[in-house]
């Protein structure tokens, strides 16, 4: 009797260690897939370094003034401008700090922060 409990005892804790397994495993395999995906879509921006963006951000400005002629207009579509040009630094900058700290950019930092980035 005492070997039957015995065993039903250890296939119970058996069990529970394949689910715990199991369910570790997927969640390892959801981030790697979260991770994979956030790869692809850098592959699809456009790279620009620091000094590119300062140059389209003037060309862009250059070309509001030139063009519009309604101050409030043209204040507003400078505004966008530079956020956007804003945005595509700290984007760049956001994406190579992982080099300089690796320690501080695991894959559970890095898949969290990508639900709320915004990638242009």
């Amino acid at each position: 009797m005492e070997i039957i409990v015995i065993i039903i005892i250890i296939a119970i804790f058996a069990v529970v260690l394949y689910v715990r397994r199991r369910e570790s495993i997927r969640e390892v395999n959801k981030d790697i897939t979260l991770k994979q995906e956030e790869k692809k879509s850098w592959g699809n921006e456009k790279y620009m370094t620091y000094g590119e963006v300062q140059e389209v951000r003037r060309v862009l400005e250059k070309e509001i003034e030139e063009k519009f002629e309604d101050q409030e207009k043209r204040n507003t579509l400078i505004d966008i401008v530079n956020e956007w040009a804003e945005l595509r630094i700290r984007t760049f900058q956001s994406r190579r700090s992982w080099v300089r700290e690796p320690e501080v950019h695991d894959v559970k930092t890095s898949v969290k922060r990508s639900h709320g980035k915004i990638e242009i």
